[in-house]
């Protein structure tokens, strides 16, 4: 009696903990039934001593928060205005995000999702007509007008129909780079950014028929975000040009050092691209490439920098001289050359 009892009272134990108890694997299960794919890290937050059934629950309540499932789709679909959607448009936004992201999908992919219920609306009308005994000529007739119609209206609203592969084309946001080179104008014009951006977007709005919020909306942008995005472009490319300059300098040096050191000035030039080359860890075509130079065009450089200083240099030389005979009418040949110097110096430093 006794060694039954235990047997009964362990066995009932172990069904108590096993009720109230959750493992790994039952947690993974819990989310793969839901059809969630769940990280690490969010199963092992149900992993407890707790009832099953709550355990359960409380991984329905998280992840009802982060997918989206069929009916919710139709629903943000309604709430558009949109109750025929087709299937393929459904199942577009049905997924694993979150919730609160459904909305902002549905609005976007609604141009597409209506004229895409139009197109399975205009089938099913002419299966009706066939059906009816309709004429096949007034049939499509009829398809016709009501495409027509369709296309118009896409159109007001800055959407292409592409006959080639039967998708919609958003005018609108493909007018971004364009939108871009705008705002760059105006404000090459003399208009601030705000003003710039403003008179862009305006100009948009107005040749697509739209508001302002549209253009903003469908290119993914904000009025913020958007100069945002033009000022770290400006910072790139001003960086980029400092960088490529202390290349081109650094490059030069190494040519003057090479030659001053007896090396001909083509194998110098060759010479030290191949040592910055190997220094940044590139190809000389690459790095050619990236300075916008060939070798030739380095050589010329590299006269014409020699040239230029060859003529300052003249030029001080004549200045020095001017100036001592200036000043040797006044003072003895040592202290007019000294003077004369001093005076030189001096306005090189400023």
């Amino acid at each position: 009696m006794r060694e039954g009892a235990e047997d009964s009272t362990l066995q009932e134990l172990s069904q108590f903990v096993d009720v109230n108890q959750v493992t790994e694997e039952e947690a993974r299960q819990y989310f793969a039934d839901i059809g969630y794919d769940a990280t690490d890290e969010e199963v092992a937050q149900f992993v407890r001593q707790q009832a099953e059934s709550e355990v359960q629950n409380e991984v329905g309540a998280y992840t009802d928060l982060r997918m989206v499932d069929v009916d919710e789709v139709r629903s943000a679909y309604e709430a558009l205005g949109l109750s025929r959607p087709t299937q393929a448009d459904v199942n577009k936004l049905i997924g694993q995000y979150a919730e609160t992201d459904l909305a902002g999908r549905a609005e976007e992919n609604l141009p597409k999702a209506q004229f895409n219920s139009l197109q399975a609306q205009l089938e099913e009308f002419r299966q009706a007509l066939e059906n009816g005994g309709v004429p096949s000529d007034q049939i499509e007739q009829r398809i016709e007008e009501a495409s027509t119609a369709v296309r118009a209206e896409l159109e007001a609203l800055g959407y292409t129909l592409d006959e080639d592969i039967g998708e919609l084309r958003d005018d609108v946001a493909a007018s971004e780079q364009r939108l871009l080179d705008q705002i760059t104008a105006n404000e090459e014009a003399g208009m601030t950014r705000d003003e710039a951006i403003q008179t862009a977007v305006n100009e948009l709005a107005t040749e697509f028929g739209v508001a302002q919020e549209d253009i903003f909306r469908r290119i993914g942008e904000t009025e913020q975000s958007l100069n945002d995005r033009i000022s770290g472009v400006e910072t790139a490319v001003e960086d980029l040009g400092t960088q490529l300059g202390e290349v081109e300098a650094s490059l030069l040096d190494r040519v003057q050092e090479l030659e001053d050191a007896g090396i001909q000035r083509d194998d110098a030039i060759q010479s030290a691209v191949d040592d910055l080359a190997a220094e940044l860890g590139t190809t000389r075509e690459e790095l050619l490439a990236e300075i916008g130079a060939t070798e030739e065009t380095l050589l010329q450089t590299v006269a014409d920098t020699q040239a230029a200083l060859e003529t300052r240099i003249t030029g001080v030389e004549t200045a020095v001289l001017d100036r001592v005979q200036e000043l040797e009418m006044l003072a003895s040949a040592d202290d007019a050359l000294g003077t004369a110097l001093g005076e030189l110096a001096t306005e090189l430093c400023h």
